[in-house]
């Protein structure tokens, strides 16, 4: 069993819409390597299956990498148990569109949340339809529940501060047979409870959205995530 990156970008992906930066402009010019949006996997490959932590726009392409993973031949479905997400904004379940009847149209596929992201996808258009006919299993999990969906691994959302403004945001604490690891795509601000939290996994996966506080114009209060050279100083304890 194994824990896999998907995509490491921000919402938008590299190259961003609109952005003419040197980054962006790079990836599409083939000088830089595009980057997908931020997105995990948990595989096993001795049952074939596998657990998706959100679903990004780039849900086509990093499922083909779910199969690459796991193995499976390229004529065949995709091997998909379960979808886990940390909150409504865009770059973490707009790839749910991609499973309804225009689309891949699973059968009962379970999708995990928090309470109020469940509670979102279960009120509005298109995801609703997508529970009426069949596709989705949507259901809430709250901060601090282990949820086992196969035998092996276990899930647990972990609350961490975010702008809410569709939903709550959550951490996940993915527990296989031989470690532990914590993804964290998305915060406002590293709380002294999830350094504790990090000092006790292998692996932990957070927020890398901005370097410094200087990397946009602008007030950073509009779109608070913690700077990388913040965030590594404040779990240097744990590490």
């Amino acid at each position: 069993m194994r824990f896999i990156m998907l995509g490491t970008g921000q919402d938008g992906g590299v190259p961003h819409v609109g952005c003419t930066c040197s980054t962006c402009e790079g990836a599409r010019e083939g000088s830089i390597p595009k980057r997908l949006v931020s997105s995990a996997a948990i595989v096993d490959a001795g049952s074939g299956r596998a657990w998706l932590i959100d679903a990004s726009p780039d849900l086509p392409v990093q499922l083909e990498r779910v199969r690459d993973a796991l193995g499976a031949p390229k004529r065949s479905g995709i091997p998909l148990s379960g979808v886990l997400l940390t909150h409504i904004h865009m770059g973490h379940y707009w790839g749910l569109g991609h499973l309804g009847k225009e689309g891949m149209m699973p059968r009962g596929l379970p999708v995990r949340g928090p309470p109020r992201t469940a509670r979102f996808l279960n009120d509005n258009r298109p995801f609703k339809d997508m529970m009426e006919i069949g596709a989705l299993d949507v259901r809430p999990v709250h901060p601090g529940e282990d949820l086992v969906l196969d035998e092996g691994v276990s899930f647990r959302p972990v609350a961490v501060p975010h702008r809410d403004d569709f939903s709550d945001t959550v951490a996940w604490l993915v527990t296989g047979p031989k470690w532990k690891v914590l993804y964290a795509p998305d915060m406002d601000l590293v709380e002294p409870s999830f350094v504790s939290l990090v000092s006790r996994v292998d692996m932990a996966v957070v927020d890398g959205t901005f370097y410094t506080r200087h990397e946009i114009p602008g007030s950073m209060y509009t779109v608070p995530h913690p700077p990388v050279v913040e965030t590594m100083e404040v779990l240097r304890p744990a590490l």
